[in-house]
């Protein structure tokens, strides 16, 4: 035995092929279920389960019967996936301490996360995590780094020894050839850097369907699993890439060694086909494809036998790809990292005592299926009632009865009792039928709990927004186990994205955010951003999707009691945020833009001496002046600070812009009579939005209280509080302090 277990391929190889044979079975119940209901939303709903043949086959009915499909379990279940598909929690990343990396790194994640959702296309990922967990039950997602070269390549610099001019990689370990220590970045004769081409890779997020992955289901919750197993069939030139040093071993599958059955029938089934066609798409023999070899990736946290954990990969089942250490670890607060597995379980309901999830898709079967015999019933009544029976005597020489309409018979009328035909007329649709039938269509949105409400409709007669709020809180009832279960799962996987960001991240991501004012900003992001430690939290009840109806009604009935007041800039802001309508704000755009313009002036006025070498006397001073006076002083000295238009300045939204700035990392960083000046700006502004609100109101009753007081913008001083070393100039001789701002 290779003393690195890691080497030891037989063994490697013996392990995966011996856990895929125990996590093998009993999942051929859940899988099963799984693919009928992927059959049923296809439309394939009069199948039955053929033990002999091992697939689904067409059911086997009298001649004439109907075979309608209205598939209410497909619409039904499309409603049930847009309610999953809109759980998206907000998450927050509060420092795990109060030092200053994990308050540096609790600044970045959220932008950090925006770079990983952005790369990984996180959107289109949610809706086929939403699509294959409405079906199946539950669904992973496998987040992880792809080193692959057909993301690109990047130049690797490598450090030049100074003693005998040796390369190599950036390593930071002395010098390989002469064991000197003195390493400089190398570059050739051209000032150009030397090193290596290594692919820069990207970020991935992979949603795994439960055909794919192995478990053991005796393991609960999810989270105390510690291995498991992901089989799939790739493309064999994909996989020669992925392993070149099998390329010339590999050899696309065999029949016996195929991968999933399921998985693979699934791509070759189509709505429209027929019987035959559905019985040749899942036959055995026609799953194989001649350009795909079968990967197994088998993930184990740490043991005795692998004490940093296990990734190895089997392909096409008998050559190891890969074997050796997790590659992905978390940081722990004593700097240490600690292997963690990442794939993130989504489920729907749980199972006591069983780590196989249920799905709403189960109950609809079997609802589809009694839906579909009694409309197959109806369907046969009606072909037979409207289909007429015809009484035909012997003798009236009558043929070719078609019953259509104005249909002309003629018939021997000889005789002294002329024999006619005589039509029989078929019996009414029974009534109980019918109502049974409308009463089992109501239990597909009963089953699922996808109420009107839920999928964004105003439920016929109410209005009240009171009533509105209780059917959401009704229909969000049914879900709420399943939402937090969800939250969950994003939190955790947050957790594992932003690790692995921060590991092999090493080039710098961009990051664009287009400002409510439709400017874009760009930002730069690296792994070595996140230098310290965050824990990541999901804002209470962000994960329950609301209904716009709801939260309209909600909205009227907090303005209708006089709780909040539409009127005022900041009220008016979020209420239309809310529904997306901005826009209808004018001038917010021009206002938001110039406050972040300000924003820029602020940041480069703290590097100006003459303001941040300003002692505590002057600062004082300042606070008591009006700022339109403090802007004077400066302009006289050559500075231009931010202006504050009285007439012009929509002055509420200036001052919740230069708030929310003010909460911000960067503003914290500035110099303290910088953020004072700022603090001032924002009073002013704030001042001068009440004198706006004012004359609105004053316009409204016929009266102008305020007339005038937009012609002295300076008014009365307004103190700031700036914490515990409060600036208020009480005492102070305010001269003196004020020749402190002349030039040094």
């Amino acid at each position: 035995m290779p003393a690195d277990p890691y080497q030891d391929h037989d063994a490697i190889r013996s392990l995966i092929q011996r856990k895929l044979a125990d996590w093998s079975k009993g999942r051929e119940a859940f899988t099963r279920a799984a693919h009928r209901n992927v059959l049923f939303g296809r439309g394939h709903q009069w199948i039955i389960w053929s033990a002999a043949q091992n697939r689904f086959r067409p059911a086997v009915l009298k001649r004439n019967t109907p075979r309608p499909v209205t598939n209410l379990f497909a619409s039904t279940l499309s409603a049930f996936i847009s309610v999953l598909a809109r759980i998206q929690p907000v998450l927050k990343f509060p420092p795990a301490t109060q030092e200053p990396e994990d308050q540096a790194t609790s600044d970045v994640a959220e932008r950090v996360i925006e770079v990983i959702e952005t790369e990984v296309d996180l959107a289109v990922v949610r809706q086929h995590l939403a699509t294959w967990n409405g079906y199946t039950g539950g669904v992973w997602l496998e987040t992880g780094y792809d080193n692959d070269p057909i993301h690109g390549l990047r130049l690797l610099q490598g450090e030049r020894c100074v003693t005998c001019d040796a390369v190599q990689p950036p390593t930071n370990t002395p010098c390989a050839s002469c064991g000197g220590s003195s390493l400089i970045p190398a570059i050739d004769a051209a000032g150009e850097p030397v090193g290596e081409s290594v692919p820069r890779g990207r970020m991935y997020v992979d949603v795994v369907p439960l055909f794919e992955l192995y478990f053991d289901p005796a393991v609960t919750p999810w989270t105390k699993q510690r291995e498991y197993l992901r089989q799939r069939g790739v493309d064999l030139d994909l996989a020669k890439r992925r392993w070149p040093a099998l390329k010339e071993v590999l050899r696309p599958d065999a029949t016996n060694v195929t991968h999933d059955f399921y998985g693979a029938s699934l791509a070759r089934l189509g709505p429209s086909m027929d019987s035959a066609d559905m019985g040749r798409a899942q036959s055995p023999s026609h799953q194989i494809s001649n350009t795909h070899v079968t990967e197994q990736w088998y993930w184990s946290l740490p043991d005795e036998t692998y004490p940093e954990g296990l990734l190895a990969v089997l392909v096409s089942k008998q050559h190891v790809g890969y074997a050796g250490p997790l590659p992905y670890t978390a940081l722990e607060s004593d700097g240490s990292r600690t292997p963690f597995l990442p794939h993130v379980f989504f489920p729907q309901q749980l199972v006591p005592g069983s780590g196989w999830p249920k799905t709403v898709a189960d109950d609809l079967a079997s609802i589809a299926m009694l839906h579909n015999r009694l409309t197959a019933m109806l369907e046969m009544i009606l072909m037979r009632s409207s289909n007429p029976v015809w009484l035909k005597p012997t003798g009236s020489n009558v043929t070719n009865l078609t019953g259509e309409p104005g249909q002309v018979i003629e018939y021997n009328a000889l005789g002294p009792s002329p024999a006619k035909p005589e039509r029989i007329h078929g019996s009414p649709l029974p009534a109980g039928l019918l109502h049974y039938l409308a009463k089992v269509e109501h239990y597909f949105e009963e089953l699922a709990a996808t109420f009107d409400i839920i999928k964004g409709n105003k439920p016929p007669n109410i209005s009240a927004g009171i009533s509105l709020q209780i059917l959401q809180e009704r229909a969000q009832s049914r879900f709420g186990p399943m939402f937090l279960l969800w939250e969950a799962a994003w939190v955790q996987w947050a957790a594992h994205a932003l690790e692995i960001f921060r590991l092999y991240a090493t080039e710098e991501r961009l990051l664009q955010i287009k400002g409510r004012d439709g400017g874009w900003e760009v930002q730069k992001f690296l792994g070595a951003d996140l230098r310290g430690r965050v824990n990541v939290r999901a804002e209470a009840g962000s994960a329950f999707p609301r209904s716009s109806l709801a939260s309209r009604a909600e909205v009227e009935q907090l303005i209708a009691t006089g709780v909040i007041n539409p009127q005022e800039p900041e009220i008016q802001f979020k209420i239309l945020q809310l529904f997306g309508h901005t826009d209808l704000l004018p001038g917010l755009a021009a206002d938001t833009k110039q406050a972040y313009i300000e924003h820029e002036q602020w940041r480069a006025l703290a590097e100006n001496e003459q303001i941040t070498s300003l002692g505590s006397n002057a600062v004082s001073a300042l606070q008591a002046m009006p700022y339109a006076e403090i802007a004077s002083r400066f302009l006289a000295l050559g500075i231009q600070l931010p202006r504050v238009k009285p007439a012009i300045d929509d002055h509420g939204v200036h001052a919740r812009e230069h708030r929310i700035w003010a909460k911000s990392e960067t503003f914290s960083q500035l110099p303290h009579p910088i953020q004072i000046l700022v603090e001032l700006h924002i009073a002013e502004h704030s001042r001068l939005a009440a004198v706006q609100m004012q004359a609105m109101v004053a316009a409204r009753a016929g009266t102008n209280p305020t007339a005038g007081l937009l012609s002295n913008p300076g008014g009365s001083p307004m103190r700031v509080e700036s914490g515990p070393g409060r600036l208020d100039g009480e005492g102070r001789e305010q001269e003196a302090a004020l020749a402190e701002t002349e030039p040094r």
